[in-house]
């Protein structure tokens, strides 16, 4: 006679292991419910030996003193109880470690989301049709940290999804207005773009939970959608849009799924160029620019002008003006080092509850920096982004 605990059927994975369990658990034989469901007794033992398995991965397995279940994408590592005199638990000690299959798992949920509405896209024309080809505009666009949630009365400015996507609209749409007829632009998102990175509202790396607005499904959809506007307003005005992806440290996953979604979905578009790259730090040639973005939470700004040096030693010496943007501090700051210029941009993003606490009060704005093939940078744009200016 079979006793099963019926907390199990939440460990079963497929609805026929569903079927198998409850047939057992009503039954209370393994040879009954084979009878009754048409299949081996074998298979049916071993369904059921496969669901307590997963369940005693996931920390849950009454008869040994666990109960403390661990959620996705963990397993548990390891388990140290401490017994009283008489054999009772008194404490217990549980350590997970990632569950790589989950992981995998979850970025291509994440992936097939992304691309599972996805129809052929038709990029309105743009409508300057003799733009400058010997200068190019490029767009940094850093730490819109969409999905974060901040209260005014704690940090002075309120921030959601409907804040960022009503700033963000208005803000880069007046600056695409402002910025000159180039014939191409560089878009760069320099990390961060989302606030959360899992269902946990934490970041991948450090774990560390975060202020969130909702779901990360939502989330994700908003930053997709916010991101094919910029990239689609800027191809109304210029022929060629290049767009580079950097990974920042709230959005490790998130960003190379968007990665990928976005070079699928403009795969066949002539105007559009996804430059999709896992790689920390990319670059962009123009003329006698060499351009390299990255998000500058791993490597210290001080450093990139030998690192960009040290991984494009033919561009670096082939061209006149060598250019980094990055973000993660979230507000101005150059650093000139040679013959190589270092900037960091500020944020749309409001101060969540962490950043104030801190003083981190940098202003808000977006800017937009023009290059020309022979002279380096000639003119820059900046639209204020003052939370409260575009609330309404």
């Amino acid at each position: 006679m079979i006793e099963l605990d019926k907390n199990l059927i939440s460990f079963c994975e497929t609805e026929r292991q569903k079927e198998i369990f409850e047939c057992v658990a009503r039954l209370r034989s393994a040879k009954l419910a084979s009878a009754e469901l048409n299949c081996n007794k074998r298979w049916v033992e071993r369904t059921i030996c496969n669901i307590k398995r997963r369940a005693a991965l996931k920390g849950y397995s009454p008869e040994h003193d666990m109960t403390k279940v661990c959620p996705d994408p963990y397993i548990v590592k390891g388990v140290s109880t401490l017994y009283d005199k008489e054999g009772k638990p008194v404490s217990q000690w549980v350590k997970t470690t990632i569950d790589e299959d989950k992981l995998n798992e979850y970025i291509e949920g994440i992936i097939e989301a992304s691309l599972s509405s996805i129809k052929p896209v038709k990029v309105k024309q743009c409508q300057i049709k003799n733009g400058d080809p010997d200068t190019l505009t490029v767009y940094p666009v850093a730490d819109l940290h969409i999905g974060m949630k901040a209260w005014k009365n704690e940090t002075g400015n309120d921030y959601d999804l409907e804040i960022i996507e009503t700033i963000l609209k208005k803000v880069f749409t007046k600056l695409i207005e402002r910025s000159p007829n180039t014939k191409s632009c560089l878009l760069l998102n320099l990390g961060d773009l989302l606030h959360t990175d899992n269902l946990q509202n934490e970041t991948s790396r450090n774990r560390n939970t975060l202020d969130v607005d909702t779901r990360y499904a939502k989330i994700y959809g908003v930053a997709m959608k916010l991101y094919r506007f910029m990239i689609e307003t800027a191809a109304t005005k210029h022929q060629h849009v290049y767009v580079i992806n950097c990974m920042g440290n709230h959005d490790d996953i998130g960003s190379l799924a968007m990665g990928v979604a976005l070079d699928n979905i403009y795969s066949k578009n002539k105007r559009i160029h996804i430059l999709n790259s896992p790689a920390p730090r990319q670059y962009f040639k123009f003329g006698d620019n060499l351009i390299g973005a990255t998000h500058g939470y791993d490597c210290s700004g001080k450093d990139l002008a030998l690192v960009m040096a040290s991984e494009r030693p033919e561009e670096w010496g082939a061209t006149r003006f060598h250019y980094w943007a990055t973000g993660h501090i979230h507000s101005d700051k150059v650093i000139e080092a040679g013959k190589c210029k270092i900037e960091s941009f500020r944020t749309l993003a409001a101060k969540d509850a962490w950043t104030n606490a801190k003083g981190f009060l940098s202003g808000n704005d977006l800017k937009s920096l023009v290059f020309h093939k022979k002279y380096g940078e000639i003119e820059r744009y900046t639209i204020s982004a003052d939370p409260e200016l575009y609330q309404d």
